[in-house]
């Protein structure tokens, strides 16, 4: 049994990575096909095929069709054939046969010691792999000398014959002992066998060597043999008639029944001897604006502290932005893929063996003023670059404003994102615009107002929640989603249900220190049980639910 599952296991593995391989290969040859037919380097062959098969097609597709669907089913019914000769091996009955593959040799010739054979002119001697029928044995005293028996001994069923009976004695004095022997085999088997092991009874049917090949199929190999075919027989179809489809198109273009321009041939020549290696010549801003939510987020959180340093210029490069105060070279940003970065002016080696996670791109002389790169892929890293930008602000003597200052730059950039200009809206206006987040804001609300003492304390930007000098949440919109801040210690809900960020290290969120995005029903409803338990921690402070009467 062991065996057999590592075999499974073993097979398994294989299948797995024949597929995967398979399907790259498949994928990347359809991929090439496809793009020699629509830049028209096959069509010499379209033309050529179509001429012949003009009015074929479609019986040769039905052909096609109806012999995968006949291998199919040929490979189902001899699979579960397979797989019933192996369930009802060993389930014998009087009636209805059972199918047996015999697997050992030693009934398959006569052994020339066994002259009872010749002596009695028996002939059904049994190949390995041959395909048996067997019944369910007889009665007891039925049994005669020379009947081909199947018994069983220590779990394993053997096929032999009856060379020998032993009546009841002084050794076995309630029981017929049977002396069986393979024909093959010189001597009699070791012991001799009850008629408790006899399980079957083999009267001469048989199907030669057909066995073979339902023990192959009932082996792990067997069942990766019938899943690659399967997969092939059904895969090619699909890719062939893609491929047909694109043919088809083509061969109307070449006789004028459709239009196609120039341009569209040649740019679909020059993909496909380009080989792909396109460079990428959107601006800064177009990959900004294909980029997501998150990145976008990340960008003007950064943008918005670099704008409010004073002084600031914003140089604008096809693939770049670069911020500078006077001649000091402050952040550059720009997307690779689909990860913005950020360089800044400061010496990477001086951060070494600290937190901050980067790249240090002093040897390439065009990042010679802007040596230190971080990749934005987190919102950690943006929360970090964000620091060292004030640090660098601190360090060179650089007055941070209260607000971002609006900056002269080129239209694109404030069509596309409105760097320089700030969402000037309310909280309130924010939400209104945000009808799901209005409505889990609203459920929130419901409860926090039910508590005796509470007072709200509204600013212009977010909301926050007190009973007397007692924090307990606050809420504010970013981008399109609402955050709740909450009065808890994160530390407190590690290894929790709850997804959260803890804010801690940031001053302005020093009392509210979990942030919970609220971008789901479920965290939502995750809002409102910690909302709960902030309102139950500060029991001493906060009074009981308000009488809705």
């Amino acid at each position: 049994m062991g065996y057999d599952l590592y075999s499974l296991v073993l097979c398994l593995i294989v299948f797995v990575l024949l597929v995967g391989l398979s399907s790259v290969l498949l994928t990347t040859i359809v991929k090439l096909s496809l793009k020699l037919i629509r830049c028209g380097a096959e069509d010499d062959k379209i033309k050529e095929e179509y001429a012949k098969t003009q009015g074929k097609n479609k019986k040769c597709k039905g052909i096609d069709y109806v012999l995968s669907l006949l291998l199919c089913l040929i490979l189902c019914v001899v699979f579960a054939f397979s797989l019933i000769v192996g369930i009802k091996g060993d389930d014998f009955s009087e009636k209805t046969p059972t199918l047996s593959v015999v697997r050992s040799s030693s009934m398959e010739t006569k052994h020339e010691k066994n002259t009872y054979l010749v002596e009695n002119n028996i002939n059904n001697q049994i190949s390995t792999f041959d395909l048996i029928l067997t019944y369910k044995a007889p009665d007891e005293y039925d049994l005669k000398l020379y009947d081909v028996v199947v018994y069983e001994v220590n779990g394993n069923l053997i096929i032999h014959r009856i060379v020998g009976i032993e009546e009841p004695n002084k050794t076995h004095p309630n029981e017929r002992w049977f002396l069986c022997q393979g024909d093959a085999v010189e001597t009699p088997d070791r012991f001799p066998v009850r008629y408790d092991q006899i399980k079957g009874i083999y009267r001469g049917e048989r199907i030669p060597m057909i066995g073979s090949f339902i023990t192959f199929m009932q082996s792990p190999a067997g069942w990766l043999c019938i899943m690659l075919v399967l997969a092939a027989v059904v895969i090619t179809p699909i890719l062939e008639s893609k491929l047909t489809k694109e043919r088809l198109k083509r061969y109307q273009v070449i006789l004028g029944e459709s239009e196609v321009s120039e341009e569209t041939v040649t740019t679909e020549q020059n993909k496909f001897f380009s080989f792909g290696a396109r460079k990428d010549t959107r601006t800064f801003i177009e990959r900004l604006e294909s980029a997501s939510d998150t990145v976008k987020a990340r960008y003007n959180l950064l943008n918005d502290t670099l704008l409010r340093l004073e002084k600031v210029r914003v140089i604008e490069g096809k693939t770049q932005h670069s911020y500078r105060c006077g001649n000091l070279a402050v952040a550059r940003f720009t997307i690779r893929g689909k990860t913005l970065n950020i360089y800044l002016g400061l010496d990477p080696k001086e951060f070494e063996n600290t937190k901050y996670i980067y790249t240090d791109v002093s040897a390439v002389n065009k990042h010679a003023n802007y040596p230190m790169r971080i990749k934005l892929s987190s919102d950690r890293q943006a929360r970090w670059a964000n620091e060292l930008i004030l640090l660098f602000a601190k360090n060179n003597g650089i007055t941070l404003l209260d607000k971002p200052q609006e900056v002269e730059i080129i239209e694109s950039s404030e069509k596309a994102f409105n760097i320089t200009a700030k969402d000037n809206r309310t909280f309130d206006e924010k939400l209104n615009d945000l009808p799901v987040a209005k409505q889990r804001f609203d459920a929130i609300k419901e409860l926090l107002d039910r508590v005796n003492g509470v007072r709200v304390i509204e600013s212009k930007k977010q909301k926050t929640y007190k009973s007397g000098s007692v924090a307990l949440a606050r809420f504010a919109v970013r981008g399109k989603t609402l955050n709740a801040f909450i009065a808890l210690n994160p530390k407190e809900f590690e290894n929790t249900k709850y997804i959260y960020t803890d804010v801690s290290a940031v001053n302005k969120h020093a009392n509210y220190p979990m942030r919970v995005k609220i971008s789901s029903d479920r965290q939502a409803r995750w809002t409102v049980e910690l909302v709960k338990k902030v309102i139950s921690i500060n029991a001493g402070y906060v009074g009981e639910k308000r009488d809705e009467n």
